[in-house]
């Protein structure tokens, strides 16, 4: 599928597991970890994806409320990193 992500602006980028992986390992879990949770999302957003677009907000939110199970500190770490 080919999966985009409409960022806050309103634009759109295509969809880059990387960007999830690097977001989730500065927030404190490893890279092993970090790679999971990318492919986690990965896997929901080809489900639930509207015409193959998501809100970088509801990216956002599925990797939080994942990270959550994994370590709450990381978690609470991503939630507070603003671009």
């Amino acid at each position: 599928m080919n999966l985009q992500v409409r960022k806050r602006g309103g634009g759109l980028e295509p969809w880059n597991i990387d960007k999830t992986i690097n977001s989730v390992a500065v927030a404190g879990v490893s890279m092993k970890e970090a790679e999971a949770v990318g492919k986690l999302v990965e896997a929901w957003a080809e489900k639930n994806a509207q015409d193959g677009i998501l809100t970088s907000i509801q990216v956002r939110d599925k990797v939080s409320e994942i990270l959550i199970v994994i370590d709450q500190m990381a978690a609470d770490a991503y939630k507070a990193y603003k671009k």
